[in-house]
């Protein structure tokens, strides 16, 4: 995908001939998550929602499992992101290898204070410790979703069926993109696909069969 400094254009993408596969169909490999975290200090009316975006590349074409939001009530949303990531356990037969948190200078205390509570095992709920990684994202929000734009318009984005009813409020927010009224769900899937494209053995660091699909990413 092209993730470059072009301003990203305020147009509706189509997601209409966006192709369903069942989980069942995906080919199997590692899964990975990132999590958009709704910060107390973010003074944007959008940043209401903690939202956490599961899913993986396999042979240069991203399959998204599944998107989930919760309200910014820190219980409630550490819970949730500690039941999504295990969740994954008996539907794919994994849990997620890494779950990629974004990091900023002005939430580093809220960032240290997540890692801290999620980091470790919770004997309460039965859950094991999630393998959390602080990233910090280059560009702006709508720069960043230049990469969810060029695998939507090249066919190579998927949507999971078989992994409950989400696919609905996430293609709606994703088409009223940058001018939706929530942005969370598109701002995780970005971070995701950002993630694996750039990490070690994924399609951003093996060499382009062509100059359309060669990645400029500043």
């Amino acid at each position: 995908f092209l993730l470059d400094s072009r301003k990203f254009e305020a147009r509706t993408l189509d997601y209409s001939d966006v192709r369903p596969v069942h989980i069942s169909e995906v080919p199997k490999g590692s899964i990975y998550q990132a999590l958009d975290a709704a910060w107390k200090k973010k003074p944007n009316r959008r940043s209401d929602y903690h939202a956490m975006a599961t899913g993986r590349f396999h042979e240069g074409t991203f399959y998204l499992f599944r998107t989930v939001r919760a309200k910014r009530a820190p219980r409630e949303a550490r819970t949730l992101m500690r039941l999504e990531h295990h969740a994954w356990l008996p539907l794919w037969g994994a849990s997620p290898r890494k779950v990629w948190v974004e990091k900023t200078v002005i939430h580093l205390d809220e960032l240290r204070g997540l890692f801290r509570q999620l980091g470790k095992a919770d004997p309460e709920l039965g859950l094991g410790r999630l393998p959390l990684f602080a990233y910090k994202p280059r560009g702006t929000k709508d720069v960043r979703a230049v990469a969810i734009e060029h695998l939507v318009s090249t066919g190579r984005f998927v949507l999971v069926e078989g992994t409950g009813d989400w696919q609905n409020d996430f293609i709606e927010e994703a088409e009223a993109f940058p001018g939706s009224k929530w942005d969370d769900q598109v701002d995780a899937v970005s971070a995701l696909v950002t993630r694996l494209w750039r990490m070690p053995g994924g399609p951003g660091t093996k060499k382009p069969s062509t100059a359309k699909d060669a990645p400029k990413i500043k």
